[in-house]
Formats: structure tokens, sequence, C-alpha cells
């Protein structure tokens, strides 16, 4: 079972339609279709109710969506976990603080902008 196997079909359960899906993955139809295929063959089961469109999801299709969309989001999650890891932390943190807290809130700020120095950059003062 590859990842792009599980992307595909996860492409195609929101589209509602091959062709989009495909488009979608910038992938040809049929490079999606036998992607799928090759899926529903290692599962032994039929995903896909099939006609002459899209006709849903097999009771199968329907659990299979759901583990395949959380096992994408964690593939997504744990490449942006290694990448920070690797390059550090970076981003924008904004914080909302009334004007009398803000010397209080400046001491842990400086000292996880001096923890994470990439792109710590202090913002202005919303008007």
């Amino acid at each position: 079972m590859l990842f792009r196997q599980l992307e595909y079909f996860v492409a195609v359960a929101r589209e509602r339609h091959f062709a989009h899906a495909a488009a979608a993955c910038h992938v040809s139809q049929p490079a999606l279709s036998a992607g799928i295929s090759k899926l529903e063959q290692e599962l032994n089961v039929s995903l896909i109710n099939r006609g002459h469109a899209f006709e849903g999801l097999t009771p199968e299709g329907e659990l299979v969506v759901m583990r395949a969309k959380r096992i994408v989001a964690e593939r997504d999650t744990l490449k942006a976990e290694v990448h920070a890891l690797k390059s550090g932390v970076t981003g924008v943190l904004r914080l909302g603080v009334v004007p009398s807290a803000s010397t209080t809130v400046a001491l842990p700020v400086a000292a996880f902008c001096a923890a994470h120095p990439l792109g710590a950059t202090p913002a202005k003062p919303a008007s």
C-alpha cells in the first residue's frame, strides 16, 4: 500500500469525480484509476461503486477513506515536524494583550525569541 494510492482514493471521495480527482492529484485519470485499483486489490475489496461515473463509496470504502485521511494527515504532520526540527521553529507568533500586561508578556516572549531565533522579528503593535 502506497501513500499515493491513499491520496488518490481520498481525492476521488472528496471530488466525487475521477477526472476532477486526477486533476487535483496532478496525474492522468488512467493513472489515478490504476492506483485505486491496486489499493482495492491489496485490500481485496471494492471501495467505489462504479457505473458510467462515480456512484459513491461502498461501506468498506467509507471506512477506508476515514482511515486514509488520517494516515495522509499523519504523514504530512511527520514531514512538517521533521522539517521544523531540521530548520528550527519559524512562523508568526501573535498575542493579544491588554496594554497593562505588555511588560509582563515581554519577558516570556523575549525568552522564546532567544530560544528560537529564526524569524524572530518583533511585530509592530496594532493600532
